[in-house]
């Protein structure tokens, strides 16, 4: 208990002090906390921008894995009704949020003279709008198609212009068609914005002799696209088909999952150059506390009490300061997220910003990290510990007669 009040004396001895050592700890804690919330922005957004159009979270795939056009692998059902109800099964469950099923195969796309071969992906865009964000709105519609930016362009062509389709079937048989250019699909991937063309599934069934209900992939948005691996896939196995492969984003898209771990690993940095700096706050402090006090600790110890007492009320200052800084700083991240939460940041005064690849959007909304934040609690809670080690060893170290003089050699 005598360290307890030796402890709050001391702080309560120099106000203006104390406020200072815990203004440091609670302005590191707040720049802490707004970090890796602007940090977690940065990572959802890149994560739905690179898996946005025709990406996905995770995908559903035939037992045999990723199917190349032509080899007849499909989630096949006998009818439309079927695939739809076990669709409505999927987004049933907690973890997943949309799903869609895509038709894939190849095409040869012509209009006048040219003619390019192209990827054609058969997508409903009233599922797809969930998933990867192509609505009903943007196309394409029965007897239509959306063409990536860059083919667009390098084939010269207006909207609701005609577009030749010649389609092998999965038995090798030609099949064509007549589409009308509805829209630009733009994504990023130089490969798909060259090379693709979405079409409305059913028609690209009914040109490669697909049944209904037939699918080469159910496309997944997840609830929680940044859950590990194994709980995801726990919980899209119980979903009533576990013969389905499931493949996430972190296999289909490395070069994001690199870009994470190097936003993780700039922040651990930033964070733990933040801690040091409070240290020296809290230990300039503490110094000053156990200099101010040296008498009446010398005299505590000419009573008989041992070096420990002094020793742990500097501890117990140290700690104090940590839990009350920590508590400053969480109330004043608050007050500064409410607003950013609900406007964000406008980066559009940095000009276009691309990130592996990733170009960020104008608008960046920064997240609470609830992780980052208890290990950034955690961590500062620790720097407040050990930075009052080197002061308590110097109040454990004050003699009883020499610590009642005036001059500060007689902690030496």
């Amino acid at each position: 208990m005598i360290t307890w009040r030796f402890a709050a004396r001391s702080l309560l001895r120099r106000p203006g002090r104390t406020l200072l050592g815990m203004g440091t700890l609670a302005g590191a804690f707040t720049s802490m906390l707004l970090f890796s919330s602007f940090f977690e922005g940065c990572r959802r957004q890149a994560l739905d921008l690179g898996c946005g159009a025709l990406g996905a979270h995770a995908r559903l795939l035939p037992p045999s894995g990723d199917p190349a056009p032509g080899t007849g692998a499909t989630l096949g059902f006998a009818d439309r009704e079927g695939l739809n109800a076990w669709l409505d099964r999927l987004i049933g469950r907690p973890e997943i949020s949309g799903a869609s099923a895509r038709v894939r195969g190849t095409a040869l796309l012509s209009t006048g003279p040219r003619s390019v071969g192209v990827r054609v992906v058969g997508i409903d865009p009233a599922r797809e709008a969930i998933v990867s964000g192509i609505t009903a709105a943007d196309g394409p519609g029965a007897g239509g198609a959306l063409l990536g930016a860059d083919l667009a362009a390098d084939l010269g062509i207006d909207r609701g212009d005609e577009i030749a389709l010649l389609v092998p079937s999965e038995e090798g048989r030609l099949s064509d068609a007549l589409v009308r250019f509805e829209g630009i699909l733009r994504t990023g991937d130089p490969v798909m914005d060259g090379r693709t063309a979405v079409l409305f599934a059913p028609d690209l069934r009914r040109l490669m002799d697909l049944e209904t209900g037939d699918a080469h992939e159910i496309a997944l948005r997840l609830a929680d696209p940044l859950a590990p691996f194994g709980s995801n896939q726990a919980a899209i196995a119980a979903a009533d088909r576990r013969e389905a492969a499931l493949r996430t984003w972190r296999q289909d898209r490395p070069h994001l999952v690199q870009l994470l771990g190097l936003l993780d690993g700039s922040l651990a940095l930033l964070l733990l150059l933040m801690a040091l700096f409070s240290a020296a706050g809290v230990a300039s402090t503490l110094f000053m506390n156990v200099y101010d006090r040296r008498r009446e600790t010398g005299i505590l110890r000419a009573l008989g009490a041992p070096g420990s007492v002094p020793a742990a009320a500097v501890l117990w200052e140290g700690m104090l300061l940590g839990f009350l800084g920590l508590f400053s700083g969480l109330l004043l991240a608050a007050a500064i997220m409410a607003p950013l939460g609900r406007r964000g940041i406008d980066l559009s005064a940095f000009g276009t910003i691309e990130v592996a690849g990733i170009t960020l959007a104008d608008r960046l909304v920064p997240v609470w990290n609830a992780p980052w934040g208890i290990r950034s609690a955690l961590l500062l809670l620790a720097v407040a510990l050990l930075s009052s080690l080197l002061p308590a060893v110097r109040a454990a170290r004050i003699p009883p007669a020499r610590g009642m003089r005036q001059p500060w050699e007689g902690l030496a």
